[in-house]
């Protein structure tokens, strides 16, 4: 039995957010009183104590503290929630919590409510595509909310210029109840309301028992490609988009049960015998790999199975696809489908188990199995163990035994279970026990999508662009958008329309500024310029320079916790080292065009090092190279891999170089190598070393020489001291170009002082040939010092009266001859005798 107090529903002082619109805000007293805590965010419901047609208001909430004293009989509702509900503000109300926590909703039903001559509403009718649409805007207005009920209505949904409202009938299938949406576990579905007015509010509750689909309530709207499938701004891109009629009821009424319709009555149909999936655009190899699995469990085909494991794997970052494709089994019909989610307890598991053993043939799904497996849960172990021995169970043994453990009859001649599992990564995310032969040992990789997949997804936005640029422009943006998936270029698509808009509102408000000032001028009598003739709204059209702008917000989250983002650096800025831009520009040409070097040259250069004295630009043209040929920039010194646990440092290199690869074309940085790749101890030449580097180069021979092909995967690799590397480092095949890349000569210095100074006050007869003579021996990086000084000291002189307002030839004189020369001719020499060896 729960706890309750009674109290007065009151208004808030300022209408709250609609994240925070199922919030009932009571004192700190009466939260400390109900649940024993001051944690926010409980479940509980709220229950008027007059009579409202017959029966009292019933309603799930959530409970919060109020940041501010508040009385102990008073209780804040949002205006949303009450008008959903139908209580009033001053109503006396029942608070009670009973210990139930708040979840993840599974279905959301909402109808159109639109009210517009000449729209017609978004119904089981509507387009697949639009319909598609619709659906994605809806997620992410509820995405924004968290909580979603009955009654909530959602204003401004924005698809293809037209703007509609959204109320939720039922979540879950009751009218009563309030639960998290949550993009990888929450379906949106469309209902039609038939014969009635579209104020109707829901029906009672339907129960919450899992739904099965019913073919003469649902129909499920196939998304034209996996692009579309994986355009959600979320962490799984398969929603399945659903529209239904279902009948209507005159108000909202506390939940109550109506009669299930017998499973023989919903579904005359027969499941079918076998699985397969279409192919889906960008995932190709997957699915076709998916089918070869789910071969395995089609009567039709007849070969052994012996041994055979009932499970797979499918492995992929976010935004791939994983998700759509467990939806795309499930709904199928084959089977019986019952999933398990990451905060479902172990009973609760182990009945599902049970369960999906006695009503085969079915389907056991648990998506992103890393969140049910996390390091934290208490009884991880028992978990893992439950898998291991369910798996174990339903090897298929050729129908001469009954499982253990399992109540049943014999195997059947063709296995009846499947279980599929997904996860990131599944070194990572799959235990060692579970990866063993006969358990989740089916492991399905979901790529990137490449440049096709990607003008897919774009085109499934239906993206007002220009007519006649908008195929250009989709297939520029795909081949700019390395390393994103569907909802990284959802996000950038809707960066662009925000640009868009706050452009347009800007120009609007210029324009009625100026009919404004020539109004008031015709009202002064002034005459005033006539008006021009109005032509009818200008057609709303996103530009290139708007994803442009969007661009530079949005990253790909592949690339996250990377330094993907160098100051923008471009080959002009780098003077003096002509052979070394040439050979990065061209290696870069092979990666965009392989066709026109592969007759000729094989394989191509892998990698790239830079070495020489520091300040040199050897950093400056690793970020040219990212900044001109917009690839994807992975840049780490190599301390920053060190790690003191065992094996930390080698899963820190394999995992930066699998980012890579999954992100190409890419480059990788690696500055500083010498304190990653340093010379083994005894390496021929009778030396030795104790530091932690020199342990990791077998790690980065792996990686350069490995199995996964690096061929757009560049590996650029600086440092100052390449007599510390490892020769195993330098063969052909790791990096095989190495580049000296000197002090700057006269000419280079003068370019890099006339650089530095362009922005800066100088005088007019500054003498940048004789600053070029003058600073031999200086790093480009020590120059852009005597620049930041001689103007420190310009600056000073000139507040203090003593000097002019410009910096003179004679200020940077004075600070070349300060500066102390770092670069002396013995670490030249070190340099010139080095260099031959590797050439």
């Amino acid at each position: 039995m729960g706890k309750s107090i009674e109290v007065n529903v009151a208004s808030f002082n300022q209408e709250p957010a609609a994240k925070a619109a199922a919030r009932i805000v009571v004192s700190k007293d009466n939260l400390l009183q109900l649940t024993g805590t001051l944690d926010n965010d409980r479940l509980c419901t709220i229950e008027t104590l007059s009579i409202t047609d017959g029966q009292p208001v019933l309603r799930e909430a959530s409970l919060w503290a109020s940041p501010e004293p508040l009385k102990k009989g008073l209780a804040r509702v949002s205006k949303a929630f009450r008008e959903a509900c139908g209580i009033s503000a001053n109503e006396k109300c029942r608070i009670t919590v009973d210990g139930r926590t708040l979840s993840a909703a599974a279905e959301v039903d909402v109808e159109d409510i639109t009210n517009r001559d000449g729209l017609a509403p978004v119904t089981s009718s509507t387009q697949a595509i639009e319909l598609s649409g619709w659906a994605t805007m809806l997620e992410d207005q509820l995405d924004l909310a968290e909580l979603v009920y009955p009654g909530m209505v959602v204003r401004d949904v924005y698809h293809r210029r037209t703007k509609r409202t959204f109320r939720i009938r039922a979540v879950d299938g009751r009218t009563d109840g309030v639960a998290r949406f949550t993009m990888d576990q929450t379906s949106v579905q469309f209902t039609d309301v038939a014969g009635s007015s579209r104020a109707g509010m829901p029906s009672p509750a339907l129960p919450q028992t899992p739904k099965t689909p019913k073919a003469s309530l649902t129909t499920t709207l196939p998304l034209r490609s996996a692009a579309a499938a994986t355009a959600s701004p979320t962490a799984s891109p398969s929603r399945r988009l659903q529209s239904r009629t279902v009948p209507s009821s005159p108000a909202l009424k506390p939940a109550s049960k109506l009669p299930q319709t017998p499973p023989a009555e919903a579904n005359q149909s027969s499941p079918p015998t076998a699985i397969k999936l279409d192919q889906i655009e960008g995932l190709d190899k997957a699915v076709k790999e998916l089918n070869r699995f789910l071969t395995c469990f089609d009567p039709t085909v007849s070969y052994p199975r012996t041994g055979l494991s009932c499970a797979a794997v499918l492995q992929g970052d976010k935004g791939t696809g994983k998700t759509m494709l467990l939806n795309r089994i499930t709904s199928t019909g084959w089977g019986t489908v019952f999933p398990i989610r990451p905060n479902d307890k172990l009973s609760s598991i182990q009945e599902t188990f049970q369960k999906a053993y006695e009503q085969r043939p079915s389907i056991v799904t648990i998506d992103n199995i890393q969140k049910l497996l996390i390091e934290e849960r208490n009884n991880r172990t028992a978990v893992i163990q439950a898998l291991c021995d369910f798996l174990d169970s339903n090897v298929y043994n050729g129908g001469q035994s009954t499982p253990p453990g399992l109540p049943g009859s014999e195997v059947p001649q063709v296995p009846q279970l499947i279980v599929l599992v997904s996860c990131l990564d599944y070194h990572k995310d799959i235990p060692a026990d579970l990866r063993e032969p006969g358990r989740l040992s089916h492991v399905i990789e979901l790529p990137f999508p490449d440049p096709a997949g990607r003008r897919a997804i774009l085109r499934s936005f239906d993206m007002p662009l220009p007519p006649d640029q908008g195929d250009r422009m989709i297939k520029e943006l795909s081949h700019q958008t390395h390393a994103f998936n569907g909802h990284d270029l959802l996000k950038l698509w809707n960066e662009a329309l925000l640009f868009r808009l706050h452009k347009a509102a800007l120009a609007r408000e210029e324009t009625e500024k100026k009919e404004g000032q020539i109004d008031e001028a015709s009202a002064n009598g002034d005459g005033g310029a006539a008006l021009p003739q109005a032509h009818g709204e200008e057609p709303f059209y996103v530009t290139e320079d708007d994803f442009k702008d969007a661009r530079r917000r949005v990253r790909p989250s592949r690339m996250d916790g990377i330094d993907v983002k160098p100051r923008p650096v471009y080959w002009h800025d780098i003077h003096g080292q002509a052979d070394l831009v040439m050979a990065l520009r061209e290696r870069v040409d092979m990666m965009n065009h392989p066709e026109k070097y592969r007759p000729r040259i094989k394989p191509f250069a892998r990698g790239f090092l830079l070495y020489g004295p520091p300040g040199c630009s050897k950093t400056m043209a690793a970020q040219a190279l990212a900044t001109e040929s917009e690839l994807n920039y992975f840049s780490v010194k190599g301390g920053e891999l060190l790690n003191q646990y065992v094996g930390e440092t080698e899963r820190s290199i394999r995992e930066l170089f699998d980012k890579a690869r999954r992100a190409s074309p890419a480059v990788i940085f690696l500055d500083e190598i010498d304190a990653l790749g340093g010379r083994r101890a005894n390496f021929g030449d009778g030396s030795a070393s104790s530091s932690r580097g020199p342990q990791m180069v077998p790690a980065l021979l792996s990686e350069l020489d490995g199995f996964e092909p690096l061929d757009k995967v560049l590996v650029v690799a600086a440092t100052n001291r390449p007599e510390a590397l490892d020769p195993a480092l330098l063969r052909t095949g790791r990096f095989d170009k190495h580049f000296y890349v000197p002090p700057p000569d006269e000419p280079a210095r003068r370019a890099i002082f006339a650089s530095w100074t362009k922005d800066m006050l100088v005088s007019a007869d500054l003498d940048l040939d004789l600053l070029g003579r003058e600073s031999a021996q200086l790093s480009g990086a020590e120059i852009l010092g005597i620049c930041q000084k001689a103007g420190e000291s310009a600056n000073r002189a000139f507040l203090n009266g003593t000097g002019p307002e410009y910096i003179t030839t004679d200020a940077f004189l004075t600070e070349i001859k300060r500066a102390p020369k770092t670069i002396t001719p013995l670490m030249l020499d070190h340099f010139a005798r080095w260099s031959p060896s590797f050439k």
